[in-house]
């Protein structure tokens, strides 16, 4: 048993010195961390933002089948996200927010 196991087990024994680690591992430098971008950021340089809400079941059936029918009559919008998106963006310039 090597005298680092033997004062493990051992209580009230000396503790043993923890030699220092080598030279090389003390000059690698962790990468830097990743900075964190908000929603309000990500929007304001062009990108897309994950927005979950809950809406009622006829306002989702009612988008659903528009998103289908303008997808087989190939008109633009036609996704769930693009028809919500453009649909939102009139009612905040509307309404005075955007």
């Amino acid at each position: 048993m090597t005298p680092e196991e033997e004062a493990f087990l051992s209580p009230g024994s000396a503790t043993t010195e923890i030699p220092a680690p080598e030279e090389s591992a003390r000059s690698e430098v962790a990468p830097p961390a990743k900075p964190v971008i908000s929603p309000i950021q990500k929007a304001a340089e062009g990108g897309l933002v994950s927005l979950n809400i809950r809406i009622e079941p006829p306002i989702m059936a009612a988008l659903l089948r528009a998103s289908m029918e303008r997808k087989i009559q190939r008109l633009e919008p036609y996704t769930q996200r693009d028809i919500v998106s453009e649909a939102l963006a009139v009612w905040l310039k509307t309404n005075s927010y955007a």
